[in-house]
């Protein structure tokens, strides 16, 4: 072997670890970069709904200060309660809007809590911080007159997820999961399928089948098969889980729809899912 092929083996020897050296760093980099921004990526309604002036409540709702300040939107008189948590891109307002008169029909009354650092609420977002909200609005409910067999948690999209993190704590009616996944960490990697970021950085990674595993709660499912943001593989994972389920699939809507609202079949399911779960838990 010359020297000139020496030259060239060690070349292209050092060329290729140079290669690996600046694809881990950009990897690495690009992982250090989705945990910073995370917040604003993952629940955009922290950035599209920052003025805390800007955002009140319509007359007939009382606004219920949690003791993280965070607030509980309630409205209604009926013996029976709805408590939601809406999606990333939406605020609590927008749950009052399209939830409350559909749920005043039924004779249930309207609740909604708000996430961290959403419509001037205060932070951090994180993980504890929604579970404490969340227990602390079931409990402010409770002490207003609704009893748990009185009420059913309903989370749209990632509020399902937030939702489940009181069930180790509260044991509700029952379960609504409109567009929710089986896990945050999933969906995230779905995006990034070749990152460690979803599991080793993911603030609020949302295992909602852990928590929802072989737990005896009554769950209303609802989930478009061409919903381009949560897969129906997803909600299909997550139902695996489930003990007492009831399903509804739908085609042709978008993730953010309010399928229940929208559809007709899976409105009539949820309409009668509600009643009778209710029921159900009052004459246990």
């Amino acid at each position: 072997m010359n020297f000139r092929s020496v030259s060239k083996t060690v070349g292209k020897a050092v060329f290729n670890w140079r290669t690996i050296w600046v694809l881990l760093a950009v990897y690495i980099g690009l992982g250090i970069l989705l945990y910073l921004v995370q917040k604003p990526l993952i629940y955009p309604a922290t950035v599209m709904y920052d003025d805390r002036d800007a955002y009140s409540a319509p007359d007939g709702v009382d606004v219920i200060r949690l003791p993280s300040g965070t607030p509980l939107w309630v409205s209604g008189e009926h013996d029976r309660i709805v408590l939601v948590v809406h999606g990333n891109a939406e605020w609590v307002g927008s749950m009052h809007t399209g939830y409350a008169g559909p749920l005043h029909t039924l004779q249930f009354s309207f609740a909604a809590v708000e996430f961290r650092d959403v419509a001037g609420s205060p932070g951090p977002l994180t993980e504890d911080a929604l579970r404490e909200d969340i227990i602390a609005a079931i409990d402010t409910l409770v002490e207003r007159g609704w009893p748990l067999d009185r009420i059913v948690l309903h989370g749209r999209s990632i509020g399902g997820g937030v939702m489940t993190l009181a069930l180790e704590d509260r044991q509700p009616a029952g379960l609504v999961l409109e567009s929710t996944f089986d896990s945050l960490s999933a969906v995230v990697n779905g995006v990034f399928p070749l990152m460690f970021y979803p599991n080793a950085l993911l603030s609020t990674p949302l295992r909602t089948e852990d928590r929802l595993a072989g737990r005896d709660i009554p769950v209303f499912q609802v989930h478009d098969i061409d919903d381009g943001t949560v897969g129906i593989r997803r909600a299909r994972a997550l139902r695996e889980q489930l003990v007492d389920v009831t399903v509804e699939e739908t085609a042709g809507y978008r993730h953010g729809t309010p399928i229940v609202l929208t559809d007709q079949r899976a409105h009539t399911a949820w309409r009668e899912w509600l009643n009778e779960v209710v029921e159900r838990r009052v004459s246990e």
